[in-house]
């Protein structure tokens, strides 16, 4: 049925979305972040554009989905806005960087940078 697919995908997107736009003050620099005892800004800048654009996406996605259930319908147009959502996620979720045990949960391609700076120093 749409309408449990449309609750689903709204309780967890649009959830999920506002948590991340509005976590701005639980956040603490993580392990891979830091050079010589200090955090990167350009790091953590790097992270924080890829946390907040996935946080947008996903607010728009629940939106999508809350927008079909109050009307009982999902027109082109939405589904069209969904799959290029979803387009948008793909490569995002695919450059996981998968060789650190600290970096596995952020899914975002800024560890090479990091290891290229403490290597080059």
């Amino acid at each position: 049925n749409l309408e449990i697919v449309l609750w689903i995908e709204m309780i967890i997107y649009l959830g999920l979305g506002t948590y991340e736009l509005f976590d701005d003050f639980l956040e603490k620099p993580k392990p891979w972040m830091t050079i010589r005892g200090r955090p990167n800004g350009y790091v953590r800048m790097t992270h924080k554009i890829g946390h907040k654009m996935h946080a947008g996406i996903c607010f728009l996605l629940g939106f999508v989905a809350l927008n079909g259930i109050l009307e009982g319908q999902v027109t082109r147009f939405e589904l069209e806005l969904i799959f290029l959502s979803f387009g948008i996620l793909m490569p995002v979720i695919w450059s996981c960087p998968l060789t650190d045990s600290t970096a596995k949960a952020d899914c975002f391609d800024v560890e090479g940078e990091v290891l290229a700076q403490n290597l080059t120093n």
